[in-house]
């Protein structure tokens, strides 16, 4: 396919996990294995299941809002969040709320949630 002047040539890309795809290389860069996993996270997959996808996360955080217990699970750039022991959300990043006095939550800035309940 051949470009008009001062346009891009546009090309199809077929779905599938196995298809490769251009991404930013640097420290902010998620990993390939990571941003196909997270087009397969879910709200309300077990622990266990994301374990399975994305394994071992590199950090934890823990929070009680009112009678929900939070867990926040860091894969890389990516915070996979648990209400009561299943996924909430996705995040980019957590955030602190003085609201919640705490940053491991689903609430907040929307263009950080990549996935969410």
């Amino acid at each position: 396919m051949t470009a008009r002047p001062g346009r891009p040539a546009w090309r199809a890309f077929p779905f599938g996990g196995a298809q490769e795809f251009d991404r930013p290389a640097g420290a902010e860069a998620m990993s390939v294995e990571t941003a196909l996993a997270t087009r397969r996270l879910v709200p309300g997959m077990s622990m266990a299941s994301v374990k399975g996808l994305l394994g071992n996360p590199g950090a934890y955080r823990q929070a009680l809002i009112g009678a929900d217990t939070y867990v926040c699970a860091a894969y890389g750039k990516l915070w996979v969040v648990y209400r009561d022991g299943v996924v909430s959300c996705v995040r980019t990043r957590l955030e602190y709320r003085e609201r919640y006095r705490t940053d491991c939550h689903c609430a907040g800035n929307y263009t950080t949630i990549l996935n969410a309940d």
